[in-house]
């Protein structure tokens, strides 16, 4: 962690600012997509793809521009207390800059959209079906595109000076990415690390950081459960971060937990687990926009409106998949009110419609499910 209370500040500021700028990159992604004319692909592609490529080259270079930023002020902050540690004196970083744009290969890394689209049209969505889905993935590939610029110019500094880091989560991260969090300052390269190839959706960052490590009390209760989880299954990482979304207690620790809540709830006996679909990871088309629901939000759907709820609420069908029902009114061609604070969705499902209500979250552009519940 940072020496300096004015470097730990940095650190956390940077990766909120870091994630906005992603954000920014899928919202950017989300309208150029409307470049695109489902019933006429072959003649609006080359527009698109033109201003793609343009937006992409200019999040991906704020993304970079402010990575160098953070390291200047974050070594600046720590210099002095860095000397005084170890005795000797520290020289200033020599900061990497951002290589150039790469437009042939982000060109045929977003290849991929049309004949996407055709595919799935041909599949049997309608064609405005299909590019919803295509558009969704694009801003994610946006979305990641930003997030890498960011950390490649964090990474070849590091390589430069010579300098260990180590990774930094939200509060509530996923089992993966907690896991790399507990290792410390032990990591030299993109490659160690492994969060580029396996985790371009989260919204890690990395901190110059040296031992002695001394992890907050949040990395200690990821600490802890990874060494109970690898105590269990062994020390394969795939094992491990599996067995920890299991544990008790971890719907409060990680955002793809899978521990259902025990207990009495309004029905009565064990509410259903939190499903899959909902973690944010499990579907391929999750919206970049939300949040994984969380479990508080999942015990509050069953214990108001499951199938044997006795709050006197609207309650979901029993033959209902409510993971499901959720999840298509979510991201299926919905009624969609915006409003000033969220988001009002509604669809039919299995008879019924579908109400669900989410919150803008602290991130621009993102949300978090409020609650969802049959409309009779």
């Amino acid at each position: 962690m940072a020496l300096t209370a004015a470097g730990a500040a940095l650190t956390e500021a940077h990766r909120v600012a870091q994630v906005g700028i992603a954000s920014a990159a899928s919202l950017s992604a989300m309208e150029t997509a409307k470049l695109l004319d489902p019933l006429n692909l072959d003649a609006t592609a080359e527009r698109w793809a033109t201003q793609q490529l343009l937006a992409l080259d200019v999040f991906q270079g704020q993304a970079a521009a402010g990575e160098a930023t953070y390291l200047a002020a974050y070594d600046q902050a720590e210099l002095t207390a860095a000397s005084r540690l170890t005795g000797q004196t520290r020289q200033p970083l020599t900061i990497a800059k951002r290589g150039a744009f790469n437009v042939t290969a982000e060109r045929e890394a977003i290849a991929w959209v049309v004949p996407m689209i055709k595919k799935l049209t041909g599949q049997g969505l309608t064609p405005q079906e299909a590019l919803q889905r295509v558009t969704i993935a694009a801003a994610n590939h946006a979305w990641a595109g930003a997030m890498r610029s960011s950390r490649r110019v964090f990474v070849d500094t590091a390589r430069r000076n010579r300098r260990h880091y180590r990774v930094v989560c939200d509060a509530r991260p996923c089992t993966w990415c907690a896991m790399l969090a507990t290792r410390g300052p032990v990591y030299y390269s993109e490659q160690t690390a492994r969060a580029n190839t396996w985790h371009d959706h989260c919204g890690c960052t990395y901190e110059m950081a040296d031992w002695p490590w001394q992890p907050t009390a949040r990395e200690k209760a990821w600490i802890d459960a990874y060494e109970t989880a690898a105590g269990k299954v062994g020390t394969r990482a795939e094992d491990v971060t599996e067995a920890m979304r299991q544990q008790p207690g971890a719907g409060g620790l990680f955002s793809n937990a899978r521990v259902p809540a025990t207990g009495g709830g309004a029905g009565g006996g064990t509410r259903p687990p939190l499903p899959p679909i909902l973690m944010g990871g499990a579907a391929d088309d999750w919206p970049w926009w939300l949040d994984p629901v969380s479990q508080e939000r999942w015990d509050h759907i069953i214990d108001e409106h499951g199938p044997n709820s006795t709050s006197g609420k609207p309650r979901f069908k029993r033959d209902t998949d409510i993971g499901r029902a959720i999840f298509d009114t979510i991201t299926g061609m919905t009624t969609t009110y915006d409003k000033s604070d969220g988001k009002i969705k509604r669809r039919i499902v299995n008879g019924q419609e579908i109400v669900v209500i989410m919150r803008p979250t602290d991130v621009k552009g993102r949300f978090f499910l409020i609650t969802a519940c049959p409309d009779e």
